[in-house]
């Protein structure tokens, strides 16, 4: 299973690390993501409709008030 880091969230969407991390950390409490030792977070139950870059997005822009950042893989 693949994971993404604060780092590379934040390289991605352009959105400061801190922030990210943050982020990160409350959707982990709401079980929306889990934490991999020394390997990022990954999405605890898959949605064929969503990957982890896009639910991490939409949580930071709903929190933050960044418009949507377009994202490649």
């Amino acid at each position: 299973m693949a994971s993404l880091t604060a780092t590379a969230l934040s390289e991605m969407t352009g959105i400061p690390r801190q922030t990210v991390r943050r982020k990160l950390e409350r959707m982990e409490k709401l079980g929306l993501v889990a934490r991999q030792e020394d390997s990022g977070y990954v999405m605890t139950t898959y949605h064929p409709d969503l990957d982890l870059i896009h639910v991490i997005q939409t949580s930071l822009e709903a929190s933050s008030g960044l418009s949507a950042v377009a994202l490649t893989a």
